[in-house]
Protein backbone atom coordinates (compact mmCIF):
# COMPACT_ATOMS: atom_id res chain seq x y z
CA UNK A 1 0.00 0.00 0.00
CA UNK A 2 1.49 3.88 -0.68
CA UNK A 3 0.35 7.24 0.50
CA UNK A 4 -2.43 8.38 -1.44
CA UNK A 5 -3.47 12.02 -1.22
CA UNK A 6 -7.04 13.08 -2.05
CA UNK A 7 -8.28 16.38 -1.80
CA UNK A 8 -11.82 16.71 -0.01
CA UNK A 9 -12.46 20.16 -0.94
CA UNK A 10 -10.18 23.35 -1.75
CA UNK A 11 -7.22 22.99 0.52
CA UNK A 12 -8.41 19.63 2.56
CA UNK A 13 -6.26 17.52 2.06
CA UNK A 14 -6.95 13.64 3.21
CA UNK A 15 -3.65 11.58 3.33
CA UNK A 16 -4.19 7.51 3.38
CA UNK A 17 -1.16 6.41 4.93
CA UNK A 18 -0.25 2.34 5.21
CA UNK A 19 -1.43 0.61 8.16
CA UNK A 20 -1.61 -2.99 8.14
CA UNK A 21 -3.89 -3.81 5.17
CA UNK A 22 -6.38 -1.24 6.22
CA UNK A 23 -4.88 2.06 6.27
CA UNK A 24 -4.78 5.21 8.35
CA UNK A 25 -6.24 8.58 7.26
CA UNK A 26 -5.15 12.18 8.11
CA UNK A 27 -6.66 15.52 7.33
CA UNK A 28 -4.80 18.32 6.65
CA UNK A 29 -6.63 21.60 6.37
CA UNK A 30 -4.17 23.77 4.16
CA UNK A 31 -4.68 27.58 4.66
CA UNK A 32 -4.34 30.51 6.97
CA UNK A 33 -4.22 28.21 9.71
CA UNK A 34 -2.68 24.94 9.22
CA UNK A 35 -4.82 22.35 11.23
CA UNK A 36 -4.30 18.48 11.19
CA UNK A 37 -6.96 15.90 12.46
CA UNK A 38 -5.19 12.68 14.16
CA UNK A 39 -1.82 11.69 14.59
CA UNK A 40 -1.63 8.51 13.37
CA UNK A 41 1.18 5.93 14.56
CA UNK A 42 4.67 6.70 15.88
CA UNK A 43 6.24 5.31 12.86
CA UNK A 44 3.45 6.32 10.16
CA UNK A 45 3.93 10.01 11.49
CA UNK A 46 7.51 10.49 10.51
CA UNK A 47 8.19 7.54 7.56
CA UNK A 48 4.93 8.72 5.69
CA UNK A 49 2.96 11.76 6.88
CA UNK A 50 6.05 14.30 7.40
CA UNK A 51 7.27 13.17 3.74
CA UNK A 52 3.45 14.05 2.76
CA UNK A 53 3.49 17.41 4.10
CA UNK A 54 6.71 18.34 2.77
CA UNK A 55 5.34 17.06 -0.21
CA UNK A 56 2.59 19.82 0.20
CA UNK A 57 4.37 22.13 1.13
CA UNK A 58 3.59 22.16 4.64
CA UNK A 59 6.20 23.40 7.28
CA UNK A 60 4.09 24.16 10.47
CA UNK A 61 1.25 22.57 12.20
CA UNK A 62 -0.58 24.72 14.13
CA UNK A 63 -3.10 23.13 16.23
CA UNK A 64 -3.32 18.89 15.98
CA UNK A 65 -6.88 18.04 16.45
CA UNK A 66 -7.47 14.44 18.01
CA UNK A 67 -10.59 12.13 17.19
CA UNK A 68 -10.13 9.59 20.14
CA UNK A 69 -7.07 7.56 22.06
CA UNK A 70 -6.92 4.64 20.30
CA UNK A 71 -2.73 4.55 19.86
CA UNK A 72 -3.32 4.65 15.84
CA UNK A 73 -4.82 8.00 16.12
CA UNK A 74 -2.59 9.91 18.82
CA UNK A 75 0.75 7.28 18.52
CA UNK A 76 2.74 10.14 16.11
CA UNK A 77 1.20 13.46 17.89
CA UNK A 78 4.88 14.03 19.85
CA UNK A 79 6.43 13.35 16.93
CA UNK A 80 4.55 15.94 15.15
CA UNK A 81 4.53 18.25 17.74
CA UNK A 82 8.20 18.79 18.21
CA UNK A 83 8.94 18.86 14.18
CA UNK A 84 6.22 20.76 13.41
CA UNK A 85 5.17 23.04 16.60
CA UNK A 86 1.61 22.17 17.10
CA UNK A 87 -0.56 22.75 19.65
CA UNK A 88 -2.87 19.09 20.51
CA UNK A 89 -6.33 19.53 21.06
CA UNK A 90 -9.01 16.46 22.28
CA UNK A 91 -11.71 16.25 25.02
CA UNK A 92 -10.82 15.52 28.33
CA UNK A 93 -11.52 12.48 28.28
CA UNK A 94 -8.81 11.60 25.64
CA UNK A 95 -6.41 12.49 27.65
CA UNK A 96 -6.57 9.80 29.86
CA UNK A 97 -5.19 7.65 27.55
CA UNK A 98 -2.85 10.17 26.00
CA UNK A 99 -0.62 10.71 29.16
CA UNK A 100 -0.66 7.36 30.62
CA UNK A 101 0.31 4.17 27.47
CA UNK A 102 -0.11 1.48 29.82
CA UNK A 103 -3.64 2.61 31.82
CA UNK A 104 -4.25 2.87 27.77
CA UNK A 105 -3.90 -0.56 26.72
CA UNK A 106 -4.95 -2.24 30.23
CA UNK A 107 -8.72 -0.05 30.09
CA UNK A 108 -8.56 -0.88 26.38
CA UNK A 109 -6.96 -4.28 25.51
CA UNK A 110 -6.45 -5.77 29.17
CA UNK A 111 -10.01 -7.79 29.20
CA UNK A 112 -8.41 -9.43 25.58
CA UNK A 113 -5.18 -10.79 26.88
CA UNK A 114 -7.43 -12.77 29.24
CA UNK A 115 -8.63 -14.69 25.63
CA UNK A 116 -6.02 -14.82 23.51
CA UNK A 117 -2.65 -17.02 23.69
CA UNK A 118 0.52 -16.39 25.63
CA UNK A 119 2.13 -15.88 22.06
CA UNK A 120 -0.92 -13.40 21.05
CA UNK A 121 -1.36 -10.97 23.79
CA UNK A 122 2.39 -10.71 23.55
CA UNK A 123 2.19 -10.00 20.08
CA UNK A 124 -0.71 -7.44 21.32
CA UNK A 125 1.16 -5.91 24.00
CA UNK A 126 4.41 -5.44 21.86
CA UNK A 127 2.54 -3.82 18.66
CA UNK A 128 0.90 -1.59 20.93
CA UNK A 129 3.70 0.23 22.75
CA UNK A 130 5.62 0.00 19.55
CA UNK A 131 2.94 2.30 17.62
CA UNK A 132 2.54 4.78 20.00
CA UNK A 133 5.11 6.83 21.80
CA UNK A 134 5.43 8.40 25.65
CA UNK A 135 2.61 9.96 27.43
CA UNK A 136 1.43 13.65 26.76
CA UNK A 137 -1.22 16.06 28.22
CA UNK A 138 -2.77 17.71 25.80
CA UNK A 139 -2.51 21.73 24.94
CA UNK A 140 -6.04 22.71 24.89
CA UNK A 141 -9.54 20.54 25.68
CA UNK A 142 -12.28 20.37 22.84
CA UNK A 143 -15.86 20.46 24.23
CA UNK A 144 -18.67 19.01 22.01
CA UNK A 145 -21.49 20.54 20.50
CA UNK A 146 -18.04 23.79 20.31
CA UNK A 147 -18.80 25.71 17.50
CA UNK A 148 -15.77 27.51 16.16
CA UNK A 149 -14.12 28.27 12.57
CA UNK A 150 -11.37 26.21 10.73
CA UNK A 151 -9.95 28.88 8.26
CA UNK A 152 -13.33 30.12 6.58
CA UNK A 153 -15.49 26.77 7.42
CA UNK A 154 -18.37 26.85 10.25
CA UNK A 155 -17.36 23.88 12.18
CA UNK A 156 -19.58 22.21 14.79
CA UNK A 157 -17.35 19.78 17.50
CA UNK A 158 -19.70 16.03 17.93
CA UNK A 159 -20.07 13.73 20.48
CA UNK A 160 -19.12 10.76 18.72
CA UNK A 161 -18.21 8.30 22.15
CA UNK A 162 -19.07 4.46 21.62
CA UNK A 163 -16.74 3.00 19.92
CA UNK A 164 -14.38 4.60 22.56
CA UNK A 165 -14.62 7.16 25.64
CA UNK A 166 -14.11 10.69 24.71
CA UNK A 167 -14.40 10.48 20.84
CA UNK A 168 -15.18 13.17 19.12
CA UNK A 169 -16.14 14.40 15.13
CA UNK A 170 -15.63 17.31 13.00
CA UNK A 171 -18.67 18.85 10.99
CA UNK A 172 -18.65 20.94 8.10
CA UNK A 173 -21.72 22.59 7.78
CA UNK A 174 -20.60 24.81 4.78
CA UNK A 175 -19.28 21.81 3.43
CA UNK A 176 -21.90 18.90 4.32
CA UNK A 177 -18.88 17.10 5.75
CA UNK A 178 -18.47 14.94 8.70
CA UNK A 179 -14.72 13.76 10.08
CA UNK A 180 -15.92 10.88 12.31
CA UNK A 181 -12.19 8.97 12.79
CA UNK A 182 -13.63 5.47 13.99
CA UNK A 183 -16.82 6.41 15.46
CA UNK A 184 -18.66 4.74 12.26
CA UNK A 185 -18.26 1.10 12.13
CA UNK A 186 -20.80 -0.54 9.77
CA UNK A 187 -19.91 -4.20 9.49
CA UNK A 188 -16.09 -4.10 10.71
CA UNK A 189 -12.98 -2.87 8.81
CA UNK A 190 -12.68 -3.73 5.33
CA UNK A 191 -9.08 -6.45 5.75
CA UNK A 192 -7.53 -9.78 4.70
CA UNK A 193 -5.29 -9.53 7.74
CA UNK A 194 -8.24 -9.22 10.25
CA UNK A 195 -11.36 -10.08 10.70
CA UNK A 196 -14.34 -7.68 9.93
CA UNK A 197 -16.28 -7.31 12.99
CA UNK A 198 -17.19 -3.96 14.80
CA UNK A 199 -15.53 -2.67 17.45
CA UNK A 200 -17.41 -0.37 20.48
CA UNK A 201 -17.49 -0.41 23.81
CA UNK A 202 -20.34 0.76 24.74
CA UNK A 203 -23.50 -0.41 23.08
CA UNK A 204 -26.00 2.72 23.95
CA UNK A 205 -23.26 5.52 23.37
CA UNK A 206 -22.47 4.15 19.98
CA UNK A 207 -26.27 3.87 19.14
CA UNK A 208 -26.96 7.53 20.13
CA UNK A 209 -23.80 8.34 18.45
CA UNK A 210 -25.85 7.14 15.26
CA UNK A 211 -28.75 8.82 15.74
CA UNK A 212 -26.85 11.99 15.77
CA UNK A 213 -25.37 11.57 12.83
CA UNK A 214 -28.35 10.45 10.79
CA UNK A 215 -29.91 13.80 11.69
CA UNK A 216 -26.53 15.67 10.03
CA UNK A 217 -27.05 17.23 6.91
CA UNK A 218 -24.36 14.96 5.03
CA UNK A 219 -22.67 14.72 1.67
CA UNK A 220 -19.77 13.02 2.94
CA UNK A 221 -18.71 10.66 5.80
CA UNK A 222 -14.80 10.97 5.70
CA UNK A 223 -13.58 7.68 8.40
CA UNK A 224 -9.93 6.83 9.49
CA UNK A 225 -10.24 3.36 7.56
CA UNK A 226 -13.04 1.76 5.03
CA UNK A 227 -15.50 0.19 6.93
CA UNK A 228 -17.82 -2.79 5.59
CA UNK A 229 -20.18 -2.42 3.67
CA UNK A 230 -17.22 1.05 2.10
CA UNK A 231 -14.57 -0.42 0.10
CA UNK A 232 -13.37 3.29 0.77
CA UNK A 233 -12.81 5.78 4.62
CA UNK A 234 -14.24 8.68 2.12
CA UNK A 235 -18.35 7.35 1.57
CA UNK A 236 -21.14 9.39 -0.21
CA UNK A 237 -24.33 8.96 -1.34
CA UNK A 238 -25.95 5.61 -1.29
CA UNK A 239 -22.55 4.37 0.01
CA UNK A 240 -22.79 6.72 2.89
CA UNK A 241 -26.51 5.78 3.74
CA UNK A 242 -25.42 2.16 3.79
CA UNK A 243 -22.46 2.48 6.22
CA UNK A 244 -25.06 4.53 8.26
CA UNK A 245 -27.62 1.51 8.67
CA UNK A 246 -25.22 -1.43 8.20
CA UNK A 247 -24.02 -0.04 11.43
CA UNK A 248 -27.23 -0.21 13.53
CA UNK A 249 -28.30 -3.42 11.75
CA UNK A 250 -25.10 -4.97 12.88
CA UNK A 251 -26.05 -3.73 16.31
CA UNK A 252 -29.31 -5.24 16.11
CA UNK A 253 -28.09 -8.93 14.95
CA UNK A 254 -25.58 -9.21 17.82
CA UNK A 255 -27.69 -8.78 20.41
CA UNK A 256 -30.10 -10.95 19.37
CA UNK A 257 -27.04 -13.37 18.76
CA UNK A 258 -26.34 -12.22 22.39
CA UNK A 259 -29.98 -13.30 23.80
CA UNK A 260 -29.96 -16.41 21.61
CA UNK A 261 -26.40 -17.69 23.87
CA UNK A 262 -27.77 -16.81 26.85
CA UNK A 263 -30.61 -18.44 26.31
CA UNK A 264 -28.48 -21.92 25.65
CA UNK A 265 -27.41 -20.95 29.30
CA UNK A 266 -23.91 -19.86 28.70
CA UNK A 267 -22.41 -17.45 31.33
CA UNK A 268 -18.75 -15.98 29.72
CA UNK A 269 -17.64 -13.89 28.11
CA UNK A 270 -16.03 -16.59 26.21
CA UNK A 271 -18.81 -18.62 25.51
CA UNK A 272 -20.82 -15.89 24.35
CA UNK A 273 -18.36 -14.31 21.79
CA UNK A 274 -17.44 -17.51 20.78
CA UNK A 275 -21.11 -18.51 20.23
CA UNK A 276 -22.11 -14.85 18.15
CA UNK A 277 -19.17 -15.38 16.13
CA UNK A 278 -20.03 -19.04 14.90
CA UNK A 279 -23.03 -17.91 14.10
CA UNK A 280 -22.05 -15.41 12.11
CA UNK A 281 -19.73 -17.76 9.95
CA UNK A 282 -16.90 -16.43 11.47
CA UNK A 283 -14.68 -18.98 12.28
CA UNK A 284 -11.57 -17.27 14.07
CA UNK A 285 -12.47 -15.26 16.87
CA UNK A 286 -10.94 -11.61 16.02
CA UNK A 287 -9.84 -9.92 19.00
CA UNK A 288 -12.49 -6.93 18.71
CA UNK A 289 -15.27 -8.89 18.99
CA UNK A 290 -14.12 -9.63 22.80
CA UNK A 291 -14.51 -5.75 23.21
CA UNK A 292 -18.13 -5.50 21.65
CA UNK A 293 -19.59 -8.91 23.05
CA UNK A 294 -18.10 -6.94 26.18
CA UNK A 295 -20.31 -3.97 25.89
CA UNK A 296 -23.56 -5.73 24.98
CA UNK A 297 -23.43 -8.04 28.25
CA UNK A 298 -22.53 -4.52 30.43
CA UNK A 299 -25.61 -3.47 28.36
CA UNK A 300 -27.81 -6.32 29.51
CA UNK A 301 -26.58 -6.26 33.06
CA UNK A 302 -27.45 -2.54 33.46
CA UNK A 303 -31.03 -3.60 32.26
CA UNK A 304 -30.97 -6.17 35.05
CA UNK A 305 -31.01 -9.12 32.44
CA UNK A 306 -27.38 -10.28 34.13
CA UNK A 307 -25.22 -9.76 36.82
CA UNK A 308 -21.28 -10.16 36.82
CA UNK A 309 -20.04 -12.74 39.18
CA UNK A 310 -16.48 -12.08 37.61
CA UNK A 311 -16.16 -9.20 35.15
CA UNK A 312 -12.80 -9.44 35.35
CA UNK A 313 -12.82 -13.12 34.26
CA UNK A 314 -15.54 -12.34 32.30
CA UNK A 315 -18.13 -14.68 34.33
CA UNK A 316 -21.84 -13.62 34.86
CA UNK A 317 -25.35 -14.89 36.23
CA UNK A 318 -28.66 -14.53 34.30
CA UNK A 319 -31.16 -13.00 36.42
Amino acid sequence: MQVEISELDRNIYFINAPYYDIGVGIIILDEEEKIMIDAATMEIASKFIMPSLNKLGITKIDKLLLTHGDHDHVGGAVTLKKIFGAKILASKTTEEYTKSPTMAFQKRFGLLTKYLSHEQARELENSYYNEREEGFTLDEYLYEDTRFKINSHKVIIINMEGHIDGALGFYYEDLKLLICGDSIQGEGVLSQQFTPFPMYDNVRKYLDTIVRVKKLDLDKIVCAHPYLPSYSPIVSGKTMKDLINKSVEYVNNINNLVFEGINKQKTTLKEITEYVCREMGINIVPTSAFITIKAHLDDLCNKSIIRWLDENEGVFEIL
